[in-house]
């Protein structure tokens, strides 16, 4: 379906961000059993990772004019799989951002990138941002779209240094962010009206990528994990400690930051969490009565899912799937 969106001068945002299943995952682990330490430094990676993609975000959902925006897209082109930060097609141009959270002071060396302070190589993103841009090149090639791409490392973080840059590398440091989407903003005011069928060509284009969207990433890396050895309770949303239940009450509140929350929603944010950690298990009263640390009564338990959930099988041998879209 084409909207016509662009005609008005909106900044569509197709796809939002959301964490992914393995940042997700590893969030409750790390609440419910003791992570090693490289399990600990990939979550706290991937959480930083997050948080400087959300922060690119605020400065690509201000554009306004005649832009699309597709946030954290995982394609495929002839069997090689890639990820994309942020994606802004525009009537004409196609921009594709490499964000980088990173802090402290490099250097790049010939083709090497060194950290100043442990003079140790790491990873080139340069050499990433390539290969995204050639696959993606081709997947549009497939698609028979011919549009001109340019790619971006994004440097969001304030406190990233680059020393020895040559003035050809395609990166935009914190510093130029306003510049470079003040550059922005004017190229993607609306146009005449002799444009408009450029504006539906990027916003199709958009569509079609968000279709090839690609939900479950076969590369997430997990650590081994089981029900048995889990901890069981309700995790508070903001603090992820867990809450200390009084029967007394219809809510919950975190001893820990003050979170306030109905039952019903706890009980639907365990649910969720149980089925992202295990989705080949069951969900009845019985597992997510004790999933929950036996917090809520069995009835509050079976009366939220039978709220929101299509109940299968009867008596001791029911349970509970979501229910599906008309």
């Amino acid at each position: 379906m084409i909207y016509s969106y662009l005609e008005r001068g909106v900044n569509v945002i197709l796809k939002s961000r959301v964490e992914s299943c393995e940042l997700l995952i590893l969030r409750s682990l790390n609440a419910r059993t003791e992570l090693d330490a490289d399990w600990l430094n990939r979550l706290a990676n991937a959480e930083k990772g997050y948080e400087g993609e959300c922060a690119f975000d605020e400065w690509t959902g201000a554009v306004s004019g005649d832009v699309v925006v597709l946030q954290d897209l995982l394609l495929d082109c002839r069997s090689t799989t890639f990820q994309i930060d942020s994606l802004m097609l525009m009537r004409n141009d196609i921009y594709l951002f490499e964000v980088k959270n990173s802090e402290g002071d490099f250097l790049i060396d010939d083709e090497r990138w060194l950290s100043c302070l442990t003079g140790k190589e790491i990873n080139n993103p340069l050499i990433q941002l390539k290969r995204t841009e050639s696959s993606f090149r081709r997947l549009l090639q497939e698609h028979g779209c011919r549009r001109p791409v340019k790619s971006f490392l994004v440097f969001i973080n304030p406190e990233f240094q680059l020393y020895q840059a040559p003035s050809t590398l395609p990166a935009i440091f914190h510093s130029q962010l306003p510049r470079f989407f003040a550059g922005i903003k004017n190229r993607a005011m609306p146009a005449a009206g002799a444009q408009d069928a450029a504006s539906n060509a990027a916003l199709a284009l958009a569509e079609k990528l968000n279709t090839l969207h690609i939900t479950d990433n076969p590369y997430k890396r997990l650590p081994e994990y089981n029900y048995e050895t889990l901890r069981k309770g309700v995790l508070c949303p903001s603090c992820e400690r867990f809450y200390v239940f009084e029967q007394s009450r219809r809510f919950l509140i975190c001893h820990g930051c003050g979170k306030r929350e109905s039952n019903p929603a706890a009980v639907l944010r365990s649910v969720n969490e149980f089925q992202l950690l295990f989705p080949s298990l069951p969900v009845t009263v019985r597992i997510i009565y004790e999933w929950c640390g036996n917090a809520f009564s069995r009835k509050v338990i079976q009366k939220t899912l039978q709220s929101h959930y299509v109940m299968r099988g009867e008596t001791k041998a029911a349970y509970y799937e979501e229910k599906k879209e008309n």
